[in-house]
């Protein structure tokens, strides 16, 4: 018989580093059928996610909250063959717009995995609830205009008999910043790394490369919508137009438009994902 009941380990109160309660405001959520038709990899000793993928040119959906708008829960439940545990994941959902209303009312058909960010930023930050059997919308008020200030309250959960076998996995690619990168990007959000000039031509004419990931992932998945000069000193924008080229990991700018002379810009990337603004500064 497998030796699956005894303890292996102890643990230790460090005073000087104590687990910090809550979750980032944001959601990651996959459908289920995606991410069954991926790949989840393992360190040797099976106790992390070090990597995976989703199906082909399926996206996660990153959804955006407030303050604690993300609480996660594990139940411990026995059953007849051992202990299972209950998934639990609540949401809030700011966008009341009649097309994530008809976003939403195809969630209540299907499940969901969600990956969760903990509010303290270490090796520990990032887990994965609902791996195996799903989240289903949990059947209650999801809508009252007179609470919450009108917006979503979503309650995910597994079903009752259809528990995980593990609690929440944790999912560690590196370090805290690779991981961020992994979750983030399996919902296709930009980011731009660099650009290969650091000054562009104020009446316009310099040739321009983002580098950066997620700008296009094909015709419904992420494309890029707008490509902006901010200008640092003024608040004032200025739309790129004539963009020559653009993969997943690269947009190509024949010819930079007219700005501000003197001035100190940042390239702002918009794509159906998100949006990724250059750290670096350009000068005019």
């Amino acid at each position: 018989m497998a030796d699956c009941g005894n303890i292996q380990i102890g643990a230790v109160y460090d005073c000087l580093n104590l687990p910090q309660p809550g979750n980032s405001p944001y959601l990651v959520l996959v459908n289920k059928d995606d991410l069954n038709a991926g790949s989840i990899t393992y360190n040797t000793a099976g106790t992390l996610i070090t990597n995976l993928t989703l199906a082909t040119n399926k996206p996660a959906y990153l959804f955006e909250g407030f303050k604690d708008s993300v609480k996660s829960k594990i139940d411990l439940v026995q059953t007849d063959t051992g202990p299972m545990y209950k998934h639990m994941v609540d949401l809030v959902v700011y966008d009341v717009s009649p097309v994530q209303r008809q976003n939403l009312e195809r969630m209540c058909r299907g499940s969901v995995s969600a990956f969760v960010e903990k509010r303290k930023k270490n090796s520990d930050s990032f887990e994965l609830y609902g791996a195996d059997a799903g989240l289903y919308v949990v059947p209650g008020t999801l809508y009252s205009s007179n609470e919450n200030g009108g917006v979503f309250k979503v309650s995910l959960a597994s079903l009752d008999g259809q528990e995980e076998s593990k609690m929440q996995q944790t999912i560690l690619a590196t370090d805290w910043a690779t991981t961020r990168a992994l979750v983030q990007g399996l919902a296709f959000q930009p980011t731009i790394t660099s650009l290969n000039v650091t000054a562009i031509a104020a009446a316009g004419g310099t040739a321009v490369t983002v580098t950066g990931t997620n700008f296009f992932g094909g015709a419904g998945v992420n494309q890029v919508i707008s490509v902006v000069w901010v200008n640092q000193n003024t608040g004032a924008r200025v739309t790129q137009t004539g963009l020559s080229g653009i993969t997943n990991t690269n947009i190509t700018i024949a010819s930079s438009v007219a700005v501000t002379a003197g001035n100190s810009h940042k390239l702002e990337v918009t794509t159906t994902r998100g949006v990724a603004l250059t750290v670096a500064l350009v000068t005019s």
